[in-house]
């Protein structure tokens, strides 16, 4: 038997092998061996790998169920009204991507992304028939809801493929369950139909204990505990709920920073995980010992959502987040306010920061502007596959206008968006020698990663200061680290300074992603403006780097880019090298940038009629009226 090498020979297999355990090496010993069960189908027990419909006995349901209102309350009637209309006439659109099933619903489309396919067996559109149902009473509702889980159970007895992963199941289980409830009037009346649904619900859930995702842990493993409970509180199964629960506790332990955070370091995970935490509060006794802890951490978690929100009241998008994914913030605290009576503290517009030391997201509130910096971790150390390479890159809004954006995320097939997505140049911060922060591969993998170190944080009367050191790219040798400064100054404008230190001469590239909707335009050979509804940037590059403006992408929505403008600030130089920049919210008369020869952190700043030295080693800001007033 003959055995080949990679294309490329024996270099490029010792390469790979290196990269699988620069990103093996950070995995818990649970999740080892649950991915060699996986690799050497290796079982532990037994389980029958095919359902039959017209076997077994069907299981009871409980009576302590949870109010319909509640059920009600986790969705917006109108976006219901809308799936559950397109999905009664067999056309179904996830990741923004549409599919007309004419001739019987193709559970296993090769057409269609795996993504898509597991949207496909989530089964969420039937929970949004469901609701549409209970407000409109139109039978055509129930009789989809029926026909297509007809279709589903019958298509897919065999325990295998997307339909049967452990994530599809636990996303699917939860849904059928809340269905069960809004359909139950109904269901009764079709005695058949109802002991088929919940055979194959109880087999599913059998099926999901002996499948936890211990290899993955993380936010799918919340999904599989949530899942199980639900299963248990329906089907009167103690062992299913007390496990569901159990691992509910401990993984929100793990997994909910002390700042409130989700420790996948994603905004839109982030408020997936809350959604899952409210929905199991809604099943758990107010005065119980185990409802008191889980909205503990639930409140903590609504607490740091209110604080890393856009003043236009969505979430930045960093790390693997995208829109119309998660429920929406707004959706998420009245659902938070129907299940735990939790009332949203409002933004406010005066001059704020929060710093959330463990997540790694610094926040910056003044009356014109709002910024929020990703200065922490790429992710859970054994567990960094949301994470992208946006060590110290920011999302600044001017009034309510997101003006400076993160690229978000098409995707996640293994491609070349995928790749872009999660890349350094997709972020607001700095490339060296055009390598990436960590080096990513594939869809969700991280081999060596950049570590932030010497974090501060400093408000100083009106003024805030924050910087911090990395050394993601100490692996190209030279000693190389990059440490950033970013200083909101007087209120008034944002000063960024990025200083690579190390030896050699390197090539520095610092990016800034404008908004695709605004207007971007060249003044002059150091200055860009940009415009957005009636609010106004200026960028002033102060560093004598090139600026340029190309073209990349901006995702907000999986399955949808747009093109937009990206400035990038270049220089090639010995190190140490520095490159720095202004952006100046609203209308801008004469600005200069004066570095001292004495202190390369301190600058002399003439914008308009005022001059400011800033020092960003003593973080401090003096300042005059140049007209001597």
């Amino acid at each position: 038997m003959a055995f080949s090498l990679p294309s490329g020979g024996m270099g490029n297999l010792v390469r790979e092998l290196m990269l699988y355990y620069r990103t093996g090496r950070y995995l818990q010993p649970v999740q080892v061996w649950h991915r060699f069960r996986k690799l050497t189908k290796i079982k532990t027990h037994f389980f029958p790998r095919r359902f039959s419909p017209a076997r077994g006995p069907t299981p009871q349901v409980s009576e302590d169920l949870i109010p319909i209102s509640q059920i009600l309350a986790r969705r917006d009637l109108n976006t219901c009204k809308e799936v559950a209309l397109r999905v009664s006439e067999n056309r179904f659109l996830f990741l923004n991507q549409p599919a007309e099933y004419k001739n019987g619903i193709r559970w296993n489309d090769p057409e269609r992304s795996r993504l898509w396919r597991f949207n496909l067996h989530y089964f969420d559109y039937a929970f949004a028939l469901g609701v549409t149902y209970r407000h409109t009473g139109e039978r055509r509702y129930y009789d989809s809801f029926r026909s297509i889980i007809e279709d589903w159970i019958t298509q897919n007895q065999v325990v295998a493929g997307d339909a049967w992963h452990p994530y599809t199941s636990s996303l699917r289980i939860v849904n059928w369950v809340y269905c069960y409830m809004l359909f139950r009037d109904d269901l009764e009346k079709d005695p058949p139909f109802r002991n088929l649904f919940l055979r194959s619900l109880s087999y599913q859930a059998s099926y999901l204990v002996r499948h936890l995702e211990f290899d993955l842990l993380c936010n799918h493993l919340i999904a599989n505990a949530k899942a199980l409970f639900f299963a248990g509180r329906l089907l009167g199964k103690g062992s299913w709920t007390a496990r569901g629960l159990k691992l509910l506790k401990t993984q929100a332990q793990e997994q909910i920073l002390s700042d409130g955070g989700h420790f996948e370091r994603s905004p839109m995970y982030h408020c997936i995980v809350l959604g899952d935490y409210l929905d199991c509060l809604s099943w758990l006794a107010p005065g119980s010992a185990d409802y008191r802890f889980l909205k503990e951490k639930v409140e903590q978690m609504l607490e740091f959502l209110t604080k890393v929100l856009l003043p236009d009241g969505r979430i930045p998008l960093f790390n693997d987040s995208a829109y119309g994914i998660a429920p929406d913030a707004q959706q998420i605290f009245s659902y938070a306010n129907a299940v735990i009576g939790y009332e949203k503290h409002e933004l406010r517009m005066d001059f704020t920061i929060w710093e959330g030391k463990d997540s790694g997201y610094y926040v910056i509130r003044s009356k014109t502007s709002c910024m929020i910096i990703d200065g922490g971790k790429i992710g859970p150390a054994y567990q960094p596959g949301h994470g992208h390479c946006d060590l110290f890159s920011y999302e600044l809004a001017i009034g309510k206008e997101t003006m400076v954006v993160d690229s978000g995320v098409y995707g996640y097939e293994e491609g070349e968006m995928r790749d872009y997505c999660r890349s350094t140049k997709a972020h607001n911060t700095v490339m060296v020698d055009g390598k990436e922060q960590s080096e990513i591969w594939k869809s969700f993998r991280v081999a060596r990663r950049a570590h932030p170190f010497d974090v501060e944080f400093v408000k100083n009367n009106c003024s805030v200061f924050f910087s911090g050191r990395h050394d993601g790219y100490r692996r190209l040798g030279d000693q190389i680290v990059h440490s950033r400064w970013i200083a909101l100054i007087d209120e008034a404008f944002w000063l960024i300074l990025d200083e690579i230190s190390g030896r050699g001469e390197h090539l520095v590239e610092s990016f800034i992603h404008p908004h695709p909707e605004a207007l971007v335009s060249l003044a002059e050979r150091d200055v860009v403006k940009i415009a957005k509804d009636s609010e106004q940037l200026t960028v002033v590059s102060f560093s004598g780097a090139k600026l340029d403006r190309g073209q990349h992408w901006y995702c907000p929505e999986f399955g949808r880019r747009y093109s937009n403008t990206i400035l990038t600030l270049t220089a090639r130089a010995e190190l140490p090298l520095r490159l720095g920049y202004l952006l100046i919210p609203g209308a801008v008369q004469q600005v200069e940038v004066t570095a001292s020869d004495e202190n390369p952190l301190t600058f002399d700043i003439h914008l308009n009629r005022n001059w400011y030295q800033v020092n960003l080693n003593t973080k401090t800001v003096r300042k005059a009226r140049e007209d001597g007033n």
